[in-house]
């Protein structure tokens, strides 16, 4: 069953982005990347996520030699 339409005051289901439901809000997710959304947006407004510990890839093809 598809989420309700609008999700939060404004806010649309747009094409290709997938849609977790918490206890908390919710989290809107693009798919092949871009920006994700917490739901709603003014609840979440002071939040800041964890700082990045995974590094930065080389490259597809880098990895995959690395590997081996």
């Amino acid at each position: 069953m598809p989420p309700p339409r609008p999700l939060a005051e404004g806010v649309k289901l747009p094409a290709n982005r997938a849609l977790f439901v918490g206890d908390r809000g919710k989290l809107l997710v693009p798919h092949g990347g871009g920006k994700w959304q917490l739901l709603p947006e003014a609840k979440f407004a002071e939040f800041k996520g964890p700082e990045p510990f995974v590094p930065k890839s080389a490259g597809h093809y880098a990895d995959w030699i690395a590997a081996c």
